[in-house]
C-alpha cells in the first residue's frame, strides 16, 4: 500500500488512537485474540483508512476510531468463526468427560484447578460442563454464546493450553484418577 508523505505523517501522528481503541473497546476480547495481535491489525486498519479521509467530513480522530473499531470487530469475528469451523463438536464433548469411575470428592479440587489455570469465563464454563453436569446448550445460554459450538470451542481452545503443558496436563489427569 502506497501512502503519500502527508498520509504517512497522519499515520504517525495517530498511532496512539489504535492503542486507545484496543484498550477501550476490545479488552474483553483478549481471551480470543492477544492484545499485540489486535494492535497490529489496528495499525493495518489505520494505514488502510487514511487514504479515504476527507477533511470536510469531520475530525480525523473520529474517522480513525470508527474505521479501526469496525476492522477489529470483523477481524475478531473472522478468527472466532474460523476456530469454530475447525472444531469437531463430538471430540470436544468427550475429551474430558468423566465416566462412572470418577471420584466425586475431587470436584472442589477440579474447580479450583480450572479457575487457577484457565481465564474467565472459560474456567466457569468448563466447571459448569464437567462438574455441574450442564450440557453445552445450557452453558451457551448461561454465558450468552450464540450456540453450543461457539461455547465449547472457546472452552476447548483454553483446554489446549493445559494439554500442551506437560505439568498441567498430568496434574489435571491426577484429579480424575
Amino acid at each position: 500500500m502506497k501512502l503519500t508523505d502527508e498520509q504517512k505523517k497522519l499515520v504517525e501522528e495517530n498511532l496512539n488512537l489504535v492503542y486507545f481503541v484496543v484498550d477501550r473497546y476490545f479488552k474483553k476480547s483478549y481471551f480470543l485474540v492477544e492484545k499485540e495481535e489486535l494492535i497490529q491489525e489496528g495499525f493495518l486498519a489505520l494505514c488502510k483508512c487514511i487514504p479515504f479521509y476527507d477533511e470536510k467530513k469531520g475530525k480525523i480522530s473520529t474517522f480513525i476510531v470508527k474505521c479501526v473499531k469496525k476492522h477489529l470487530s470483523f477481524y475478531i469475528m473472522k478468527r472466532v468463526k474460523n476456530n469454530i469451523q475447525t472444531c469437531d463438536i463430538s471430540k470436544v464433548e468427550n475429551v474430558l468427560k468423566y465416566d462412572d469411575s470418577y471420584n466425586y470428592s475431587n470436584e472442589e479440587q477440579l474447580e479450583e484447578f480450572l479457575k487457577r489455570y484457565m481465564p474467565e469465563p472459560a474456567s466457569s464454563m468448563a466447571a459448569d460442563f464437567y462438574i455441574h453436569n450442564m450440557n453445552w446448550e445450557e452453558v451457551a445460554r448461561k454465558y450468552c454464546y450464540r450456540n453450543k459450538l461457539a461455547a465449547c470451542s472457546m472452552v476447548w481452545s483454553k483446554m489446549k493450553i493445559i494439554s500442551k503443558n506437560t505439568y498441567l496436563k498430568n496434574k489435571f489427569i491426577e484429579l480424575f484418577i
